[in-house]
């Protein structure tokens, strides 16, 4: 049977990169976006997880990863709206993170401080639709998908910033 990941956080660009990431490796893959246009958003994360988990746990392998903004450790100003449930989503991966360790069953999570290209923030920033307090650089989805899949080999992490200085 095919290994799986929950990837949450996972508009159109980076769907799509870990996707073919994840893809390559075998693994099957749960999209899971804040959009219900591109893909299906379950009512909580806890309850996604709390649905693939007893299966990853039975066969002893599979993962679970969030990405969200940078504002979870570092609170900014104009992101108020989503940040308190995105630290809410990062704090639970954190737990999850200890309490699957060593049952074979990754859960680790991807803070970014950058604009991922062709996200719906980064079309939102360059159309001047959305102002930010700071300048951040553009990554590209697929940088992103390539450390999600670090972190997934190794599992040695809960938690990664992006980029870490």
């Amino acid at each position: 049977m095919a290994k799986t990941i929950a990837a949450f956080g996972a508009d159109s660009g980076m769907g799509k990169a870990v996707t073919r990431r994840f893809g390559q490796e075998g693994y099957r893959i749960a999209l899971v976006a804040r959009r219900r246009e591109p893909l299906t958003t379950p009512r909580s994360a806890r309850q996604l997880v709390h649905h693939v988990l007893p299966e990853m746990l039975e066969r002893g392998d599979g993962g679970i990863l969030f990405v969200y903004g940078s504002s979870v450790m570092f609170p900014a100003g104009g992101v108020s709206g989503p940040v308190p449930l995105m630290a809410a989503a990062r704090n639970y991966i954190l737990t999850l993170h200890e309490e699957l360790a060593g049952r074979g069953v990754y859960a680790g999570g991807l803070a970014v401080r950058a604009l991922i290209a062709q996200s719906q923030a980064s079309q939102a920033v360059k159309a001047g639709e959305m102002k930010l307090n700071m300048e951040l650089p553009v990554v590209e989805p697929h940088e992103l998908a390539d450390l999600e899949w670090e972190l997934m080999r190794a599992r040695n992490q809960a938690d990664v910033l992006y980029p870490a200085s």
